[in-house]
């Protein structure tokens, strides 16, 4: 399936508004636990109204763990599995899951000219003494 973004994506650290630039381009490190790789991620989930969202956090059982995939931390892996296979309750579940994705936290994708502008005003401010 193909998607396009059709909201505007926010400044980098701006509150997220569900544009889906960070997950079209890449698959974060909780959704490839349940994601094979070189495919998007099978938890992203469009609404309507055009937006975004983790299918992890508002149905984190739906999607069964993988297999450990090459390169992909282990330790990582475990941790995602013991919890997915815990009896934790699905909101206790969502809420740790929205943890490590860092949800709330503002947007956490730069684009390369938001990444250009960062490193310019770095270099412009003056050496403390």
């Amino acid at each position: 399936m193909r998607f396009t973004v059709s909201l505007a994506k926010p400044a980098f650290g701006k509150p997220c508004n569900g544009c889906g630039f960070c997950c079209l381009h890449v698959t974060c490190e909780l959704g490839q636990v349940f994601t094979p790789q070189g495919v998007r991620c099978l938890a992203l989930t469009v609404s309507p109204d055009g937006s975004f969202s983790c299918g992890l956090l508002a149905t984190p059982r739906a999607w069964p763990p993988l297999p450990p995939q090459p390169g992909q931390p282990r330790s990582f892996y475990r941790q995602v599995k013991l919890l997915h296979d815990s009896p934790l309750p699905v909101d206790m579940l969502a809420s740790l899951y929205a943890r490590l994705l860092g949800a709330g936290a503002g947007c956490d994708s730069q684009t390369s000219l938001e990444w250009e502008d960062c490193r310019r005003s770095r270099l412009r401010k003056k050496p403390r003494r």
